[in-house]
């Protein structure tokens, strides 16, 4: 951290972990062969993207407010989010099936510049 610090010009004050990224979906994915053609909502993020593709689905970025509106009316037939965000965005109350695919760890780090800014 300290290299971090030195090196980038930021220090770290807090790290949070949300979990890893789970798959809901309005059909049963039992295996990866079940995710082809699956269109599915990602964030609009090279890694998400890559995670889609690779697993055979069909990625459709798109901004995390019209996700809820997007699965209810089958714009997508899936998204892929951690079960805190799940739960919280309801997004059971439009999608019949959850998959444990633990495909992406979701950590966060809060940083904050060492520079101080001379405009204030």
């Amino acid at each position: 951290i300290k290299k971090m610090d030195k090196d980038l010009g930021v220090t770290l004050l807090s790290q949070a972990y949300n979990g890893t990224r789970q798959t809901t979906s309005n059909r049963a994915i039992n295996s990866i062969a079940d995710m082809k053609g699956l269109k599915l909502r990602v964030p609009n993020a090279a890694t998400n993207l890559a995670y889609a593709k690779y697993v055979g689905a069909s990625p459709t970025p798109m901004a995390f407010s019209e996700v809820y509106l997007a699965l209810q009316t089958n714009a997508v037939d899936g998204q892929e989010n951690p079960l805190a965000a799940v739960q919280a965005q309801k997004f059971y109350e439009v999608q019949k099936f959850l998959a444990m695919t633990n495909h992406i760890l979701n950590d966060q780090l809060y940083l904050v510049s060492n520079e101080t800014n001379s405009n204030s």
